[in-house]
């Protein structure tokens, strides 16, 4: 049963053990060959499992081996041809039944002895005794015949049949194929019309061919000689639809496997002496497209088909014509359509897909195919395809594919390095810089938009490609020299088409440059200079439609040009100004944005613009011309001249980049001066706010890629300001205070905040008067919509009502969006008045109703509308100015974090450290319960939510990474640090959160440690021991034990001195078991010595405050074990968890008093707890608890017992000292009392004798 086993090698063990005792073993006989032989002959038969592949392999080693030794191990008749008897055997054990037997099986056993007679004929053939000269052709024939026999048995047997027949052909020797051949193939093939052959037939037919052209051995049959069965271009034209019908239902058979009659097809197109290319192409179009990818033809199985024969195409045969197998609609209907980016529909063939691709990207890739056109051709037609797909909207092949087909080519996959040919990837990458040019002009001139934005895309992201591809592989100079002219010619394309009038242009001095002036060595300057000058000239000199580009995709381009130079910063940006000086004064071009009346002030900022690049600070001089460069615009739209409102803003962005240009320059040129005195570094921080905070710096309209390269620059220019600053300058607190109220808000620079509750009642204040006047425009607008005919017969009542309503919105449509608030408050008496102004009741003298109010039906729906629409006006105008702070705060973190990141340590100090903790833990409380407040609540604004996580997230790594593990020399002031550490506590009581308590908690620390060691144990005390008390004592408190927990980490000194005491109380006394536990808990770790020093800058203050610290825990060490007397005792405590923070805590505490040598009081107290030890080791159930009441008992009384012992010693030695005093002092009654001694001795002596 192991040849049937379903693992391979279980397979290949038995047949090995098989074949031993059969043809090697010395004992081996013609019986067991013979049983062998008819047990493998039914095994083929077998469906069970790999019976057939078992016992086919097995079958085929025997039968060789035994041909080749001298005797036959299969018992056959001395007479007979062992090949003739074999398949004798064969036939008998494959026929259903046998031959003696005519009884019809079922349909299942019948198709297994079918499978099995192939299975075996296929063992004979791999077994190459059919290749030798001695076998017999009629033996070649028959089971040629055989094959046949199969092949009519079932449609689904043709296929192996005929596979086998190959198989049968190629390993037969040519004497036999020159008679199977004509004998009993061409009679099997020549019963129909060649057009009406089935698949398998076409595939024997052109594998014949192919054998027959390659072999000059063998004699050319009729197959080869007949016309109409040659293989030509017009086999596959429409003159022969049964034939195409017939390719098409191979689709049947899908990848992995594919159909034989196309590697039949490929063979014989291989041998043939036809045009291979013209048959190719007639497959192409006759078949490929109209019967596979046709859209009214096409299925999964077809398409399949498709991309295996466009792989099948590309790799096997060298095929130039790569624009007619990948013409547009081939590459639409096989890869676009199958590698879609619809999550609602994915395709099943995208694996496929995608595989063929990289298929075809590896043939190009290959090292024989690098210097070829091969690639080019491949880039150039997969692009074209996509552009032309009528139902793709993505131009970017990769991205419409999901694939990296393209970067691959062009050799910018991820640390894809191509040293070897530098030169033929340049050339290539100029060349594609050049088809994407020219597709994007034609586009243009086509008028198609959106396909020239979208070729803007491809060019910026090529751009992008290249240079994050130079810098990850670190290629020569060279390869930098080929990334930055790519760069270059991309950016120039952009700054001349999509922000210069193209009219203005005429041809340049320096572009007919003399033949004698090319030898000569020119600048690198002068070459940056000219290739913007050339882009200019050449687009001049084409067509006059190209010069019209439309405003989209000067928009667009504009757009992609600002993101590229803030991808390659620095040198990109001197290359666009420059290249921007050089179209002014060579080619008298004109940008968009500049106007005749803005002459004086545009070279007023040109003069600053380059008398600041004179001066040597880069960073800052880069912001300038980054800010210049905010002055490109797109121009104005053909289609809407009387849009006014992007007008407006850039006048207004070209009024604020004017502005700070000069500011800057101002601060450039006051740093410059040896007799200034003053820190300018306040100044840049207003201003790097300014530009942040500006709207020319919002994601707006065009210019998403330009405040990027705004951001950017105001982020390198504030660090390395910073870091070069002198001795004389630093961050004080004004410069911290403008950075603190720009990322944290206003609100948390006001030192008399009381919290977010006064706040909100003070704003709540505010805008009641808001509200107020903003009734009073309501009014006026609920009165004209109460005037109006209201008739409920009239049809055209709400038409009239909706008028009206526009009309007054235009009207107060600024007043609505400039009040703040969520409700509209309406005054009954005026919202009565309104209501009866147009009805019929009676009005006493007085003023009185005299009938029934009568509510008009059409002034309520009005009322209704109105309010509504004011409500969401409202609303949305707050949400967009809460995401627009949020977004700008966003934006100047990076200001505050550059001063604590900086490698300049001096600009830090006491002053401006503790100045950031009290703002940042604000506003982290703020946003917190912001967010909390947006998650729990269905109805709040959802809008800048991602934002305020953003910053959340920002201002928790600034303090728990930087401020609040900033080293201070600790002198700051007592005062100060007091209020400071006031105000923390009052951050702690409304901390919405642990993590804001844990930070709070740090910053108290960093407090403690600022402060002198005169003065800091009386700010711990006066911070902690209220806390202690706090904590212990009251309900209603958010202080935990995390910040005394902290304390004592990080200054265990202080902690031991400030907190120990309140801690013993706090055990004894707390309001619940939990914070008693919590206390045992805290002194254990107060008891247990593992962290000593660093509480402060000075080290001999350190050591201070370690003694201090041993006394402290010395003097309340009594204290404690009295405590830890009582928690052994209360029933709450000796439960559950609890007992263990208890037991610590006296295992703390032992190992304390037991390495002290200063306090014999306290160690013989450690007795007393030997009787509730005892007791709790008796009660407790758990046996771990046992095990520890039992190891501190004995410990306990070993302390005592050494202690009683030592007591004993001293004891001793001081009655010993005392006598030894006392003799001295009175020698003659000393040896008086020696004579009594020594007669009562004598005395005692002769009593003993007697």
């Amino acid at each position: 049963y192991g040849l049937a086993s379903p693992n391979g090698l279980e397979r290949a063990t038995a047949a090995t053990a098989l074949i031993q005792h059969i043809v090697v073993s010395s004992d081996n006989n013609k019986e067991d060959g013979k049983y062998a032989l008819q047990r493998l002959c039914k095994g083929l038969c077998s469906g069970r499992a790999s019976a057939r592949q078992g016992y086919a392999s097995c079958l085929s080693t025997l039968v060789k081996l035994s041909s080749s030794s001298e005797s036959t191990v299969w018992g056959c008749a001395p007479e007979k041809n062992v090949l003739v008897w074999l398949r004798e055997q064969l036939l008998h054990f494959t026929s259903p039944g046998g031959n003696n037997s005519q009884t019809p099986k079922r349909g299942s056993e019948d198709r297994d002895y079918r499978f099995g007679r192939l299975f075996g004929i296929l063992a004979m053939i791999r077994s190459g005794t059919l290749s030798s000269p001695d076998a017999p052709t009629e033996l070649v024939s028959d089971y040629m015949k055989d094959l046949i026999a199969l092949y009519e048995y079932k449609p689904w047997m043709r296929e192996p049949a005929v596979k086998a027949m190959m198989d049968l052909i190629s390993s037969c020797h040519d004497d036999s194929k020159n008679v199977v051949i004509p004998e009993v193939i061409v009679p099997f093939l020549s019963k129909d019309d060649p057009n009406k052959l089935s698949a398998e037939q076409l595939a024997l037919l052109w594998y014949v061919q192919a054998k027959e052209n390659s072999s000059p051995e063998l004699s050319p049959s009729s197959l080869s000689s007949n016309k109409k069965t040659l293989l030509t271009p017009q086999t596959f034209s429409s003159s022969s639809p049964e034939l195409l019908i017939t390719l098409r239902d191979t689709s049947t058979v899908v990848h992995p496997r594919c159909h034989i009659v196309w590697k039949a097809l490929w063979d014989n197109l291989k041998s043939t002496k036809e045009d291979t290319k013209s048959i190719i192409n007639a497959l192409i179009e006759n078949f490929l497209f109209p019967h596979l990818l046709c859209e009214t033809m096409t299925t999964h199985e077809r398409r399949a088909l498709a991309l295996v024969l466009i792989w099948q195409i590309f790799t096997t045969f060298q095929y130039d014509d790569i624009g007619q197998l990948l013409q547009p609609r081939i590459v639409e209907r096989a890869f676009l359509h199958t590698t879609n980016n619809n999550k609602h529909k994915k395709s099943l063939l995208q694996p496929l897909a995608k595989f063929v691709l990289r298929k075809l990207v590896e043939h190009a890739t290959q090292k024989k195919n690098k210097d070829s056109e091969l690639r080019w051709n491949l880039i150039r037609d997969l692009q074209h395809g996509i552009t032309q797909a009528k139902s793709n909207k993505i131009l970017n092949f990769d991205i419409a594919t999901q694939t990296t087909t393209m970067q691959t080519l062009l050799g910018l996959q991820y640390k894809q390095t191509h040293h070897d040919n530098d030169q033929d990837f340049s050339q290539m990458w100029e060349r594609y810089v050049k088809f994407l040019q020219t597709e994007m002009e034609s586009a243009i001139s086509s008028k198609d938009e959106h396909t020239a934005r979208s070729y803007v895309d491809i060019l910026y992201n090529f751009a992008k490609r290249v240079f994050h591809h130079n810098a990850s592989t670190k290629d020569d100079s060279s390869a930098n020299a080929t990334t930055t002219a790519i760069i270059q010619t991309i950016a120039s394309l952009f700054l001349v088409q999509g922000c210069m009038d193209m009219t203005t242009i005429h041809d340049s001095q320096d572009a007919n440059v003399t033949k004698s002036s090319k030898k000569k060595k020119k600048s690198r300057k002068k070459e940056i200079l000219h290739l913007v000058v050339r882009t200019a000239t050449s687009l001049k000199d084409q067509k006059s439609s190209y010069l019209v580009v439309p405003y989209s995709v000067r928009r667009t381009m504009l757009c992609r040009l600002h993101s590229l130079l803030s991808d390659c910063k620095m040198e990109m940006v001197d290359f666009v100004c420059q290249g921007w000086q050089a179209l002014e004064q060579s080619c008298g071009a004109k940008a968009w944005s500049q106007n005749d009346d803005d002459d004086d002030d545009d070279k007023s900022i040109k003069d600053v613009i380059y008398s600041a690049s004179s001066i040597s600070l880069p960073s800052v001089t880069q912001l300038i011309k980054a800010l210049y460069l905010n002055l490109l615009s797109p121009g104005r739209d053909e289609d809407n001249q009387g849009k006014m409102e992007e007008e407006e803003e850039e006048d207004d962005v070209k009024e604020d980049v004017n502005e700070v240009i000069r500011d800057l320059a101002d601060i450039i040129n006051a740093s410059h001066k040896d007799d200034d005195d003053e820190n300018h570094l306040d100044s840049l921080a207003q201003i790097c706010i300014h530009i942040l905070s500006s709207h020319f710096c919002n994601n707006t309209n065009y210019r998403e890629g330009s405040c990027k390269l705004v951001r950017d620059c105001v982020k390198t220019a504030w660090i390395e300001t910073i870091a070069e600053l002198p001795n004389k300058e630093n961050v004080d607190s004004q410069v911290m205070g403008v950075l603190l109220e720009a990322a944290c808000g206003e609100q948390t620079m006001d030192e008399t905040m009381q919290g977010d509750e006064d706040n909100r009642e003070d704003s709540d204040d505010e805008d009641e008067d808001e509200d107020d006047m903003q009734d009073e425009q309501t009014e006026s607008v609920f009165a004209s919509a109460v005037n109006l005919n209201l008739d409920d017969d009239d049809e055209n009542m709400e038409e009239k009502i909706e008028e009206k309503i526009e009309e007054e919105k235009e009207i107060n449509d600024g007043d609505i969006n400039d009040t703040d608030g969520d409700d509209v408050e309406l005054d009954p008496s005026t919202l009565e008045s309104m209501l009866l102004e147009d009805s019929d009741v009676e009005f006493d003298g007085e003023g009185g109703i005299l009938g029934e109010l009568e509510h008009h039906a059409g002034a309520d729906k009005a009322l209704a509308q109105l309010i509504k629409m004011k409500q969401e006006s409202r609303k949305a105008g707050a949400d967009d100015r809460e995401k627009s702070e949020i977004s700008t705060r966003l934006r100047c973190m990076v200001l505050l974090e550059s001063v604590f990141t900086s490698k300049n340590k001096s600009v830090l100090s006491n002053q401006v450290v503790l100045m950031a903790t009290l703002p940042l833990l604000r506003a982290r409380r703020i946003l917190d319960k912001s967010i909390q407040s947006s998650k729990d609540s269905i109805q709040s604004s959802q809008v800048g939510l991602g934002e305020k996580r953003a910053l959340l997230d920002r201002i928790n790594s600034l303090l728990r990474s930087k401020v609040l593990k900033v080293k201070l020399p600790g002198s700051a002031d007592i005062e100060g640090c007091t209020t400071l550490a006031n105000k923390i506590m009052e951050e702690i009581q409304k901390s919405p959160n642990t993590t804001h308590t844990s930070l709070c908690s740090l910053a108290l620390v960093l407090v403690i440690k600022a402060v002198d060691s005169e003065h800091v144990l009386t700010l711990a005390k006066d911070i902690y021991v209220p806390a202690l008390d706090e904590w212990s004592s009251k309900k209603r408190t958010k202080l935990s034990g995390v910040i005394f927990d902290d304390l004592l980490s990080k200054c265990p000194s202080i902690a031991r001195i400030t907190m120990t005491k309140s801690l013993s109380t706090a055990a004894n006394e707390s309001r619940s078991p939990y914070l008693k536990s919590e206390s045992f808990r805290i002194l254990s770790d107060v008891y247990s010595l593992k962290q000593t020093g660093g509480d402060t800058a000075d080290s001999s203050s350190n050591n201070l405050l370690d003694n201090a610290s041993f006394d402290a825990l010395n003097d309340e060490a009594l204290s404690v074990l009295k405590v830890i007397e009582l928690a052994l005792q209360d029933n709450d405590l000796i439960k559950g968890k609890r007992v263990r923070d208890v037991l610590k805590a006296c295992e703390t505490i032992a190992s304390f008093i037991s390495d002290s040598k200063t306090n014999r009081e306290v160690r013989l107290s450690l007795g007393i707890l030997s009787t509730p030890l005892n007791l709790l080791t008796e009660s407790s159930a758990s046996i771990n608890v046992k095990n520890v009441c039992t190891k501190l008992n004995t410990k306990i009384l070993e302390i005592v017992k050494t202690q009683n012992e030592t007591d004993a010693e001293m004891a001793e030695k001081e009655l010993t000292a005392k006598n030894e005093a006392e003799s001295k002092a009175t020698p003659s009654k000393s040896s008086s009392s020696k004579k009594i001694s020594t007669s009562t001795k004598k005395k005692k002596k002769k009593k003993a004798k007697k």
